[in-house]
């Protein structure tokens, strides 16, 4: 999507599910990086409604890159990363190396994080139909 500063900015509708059907458009987006938004991106957060943003990142990733705009805090990765530090991040550009990283860390979110993702659902759920990014 346009925004200037925000990384990734996407939205999850068009997705097929198993029922047969489609997600939906303008309902759920995905974000990274939403400290850098500009003005402008904030003026378009605002055109798409969004009424609920979900900050999934440790609270020092936050004290360092605050958001521009208030937020629900569930912090998926604390626990997570205890068991599984962080690589050297030139190691991940290796494909075989970067998937056994991304399948270990959402097996650990499953493992580790399981109240924080119920908290994620339900606060996603909570929003009855109306826009949220996290």
């Amino acid at each position: 999507m346009p925004f200037e500063g925000a990384h990734n900015f996407r939205d999850l509708g068009g997705y097929a599910s198993h029922s047969g059907g489609t997600t939906r458009w303008g309902v759920l987006y995905r974000a990274g990086g939403l400290h850098l938004m500009t003005e402008a991106d904030l003026a378009e957060l605002e055109r798409l409604d969004v009424r609920t943003v979900i900050d999934l990142r440790r609270d020092d990733e936050r004290a360092l890159m605050p958001d521009p705009v208030p937020t629900v805090h569930i912090c998926l990765m604390s626990r997570v990363l205890e068991n599984r530090p962080m690589p050297d991040h030139g190691s991940l550009v290796d494909h075989d190396h970067g998937v056994a990283f991304m399948a270990s860390l959402y097996t650990g979110l499953l493992e580790h994080a399981a109240a924080e993702l119920g908290e994620l659902f339900r606060t996603i759920a909570a929003a009855d139909g109306h826009p949220v990014v996290f």
